[in-house]
């Protein structure tokens, strides 16, 4: 798979987008970690489907107590043998009619509607929702449902926002083959690698890769040395 690089200065229309995206990316990830320290725990492993933020599980310090009602576990880690764990609910999905798109929907304690996706069937109108539900007691049934739903609710960043940044235009899929985008600033400039020919946005000017490693590692060096 080709790899295209590319460079454009930080005050740049590109540029300027690229840091509201970085900004936004800052704030879903410090709400993951604001989330898995209000859980009690001492690491989380984000979700891999976003470019930034969510949480899939979290794990908690070695000796601490876990409430078993309220966190199931979730899998073990093969190197460090780190025990991951998720909120101990089930949950399923369906559809609830609604009048018209403007008939507003509330959330519930065990309900959550995705109002942003409804769908359209033989002219009538659905939003889809996901319901909690779980077989422990009443008080660890809502903790656990509370932790499940606050996860669910935790801001992220797609890679296709940064790719349609990239290209200058809409981009509805990414492939799942596809490597994600990177960047990086430099100076006065955001130095960028991606699978994507973004040769369309003319705030993007393409370097070789010898000049991409180049950047790469003063930037690195540069961070090492806190220069600014």
């Amino acid at each position: 798979m080709s790899k295209y690089y590319y460079q454009t200065p930080i005050d740049s229309p590109t540029g300027e987008r690229i840091s509201r995206f970085w900004h936004q990316c800052t704030k879903c990830e410090q709400a993951a970690e604001d989330y898995a320290n209000k859980m009690g725990a001492t690491y989380y492993f984000s979700d891999p489907r976003y470019f930034a933020g969510g949480v899939v599980c979290i794990a908690f310090a070695e000796g601490q107590r876990i409430d078993k009602k309220v966190w199931r576990t979730a899998g073990v880690d093969s190197n460090d043998g780190m025990t991951f764990y998720e909120p101990a609910v089930q949950s399923h999905t369906d559809l609830q009619e609604i009048p018209n798109r403007d008939y507003a929907l509330k959330d519930s304690a065990d309900r959550i509607y995705n109002r942003h996706r409804i769908v359209e069937r033989d002219g009538k109108l659905y939003v889809p929702y996901v319901e909690f539900y779980g077989e422990q007691g009443t008080r660890s049934l809502r903790k656990a449902i509370k932790a499940e739903i606050m996860r669910r609710r935790l801001p992220v960043m797609h890679t296709k926002q940064l790719l349609a940044i990239l290209a200058d235009t809409i981009v509805s899929e990414v492939s799942p083959s596809g490597d994600t985008p990177t960047f990086f600033p430099f100076r006065s400039r955001y130095v960028i690698g991606t699978d994507h020919d973004c040769s369309s946005n003319h705030d993007l000017e393409s370097i070789t890769p010898q000049q991409h490693t180049m950047y790469q590692q003063k930037a690195k060096l540069q961070a090492k040395r806190g220069w600014s």
